[in-house]
């Protein structure tokens, strides 16, 4: 799955700014991974996100 997010295109980190790319992230997962609960789509963001920064 963290393959697929740095694969994805767009590319899910080429925003103006750290919020922008979790919901960016979130949107995506939610979208690719529909049986993942809320949760579990925002521990992702978060440390996609983190890991970026």
């Amino acid at each position: 799955m963290l393959v697929d997010l740095d694969a994805a295109t767009p590319p899910l980190w080429n925003t103006a700014n750290l919020q922008e790319m979790g919901n960016n992230v979130e949107r995506w997962v939610q979208e690719t991974y529909p049986e993942l609960d809320g949760h579990a789509v925002k521990a992702i963001a978060n440390s996609y996100t983190f890991s970026y920064k």
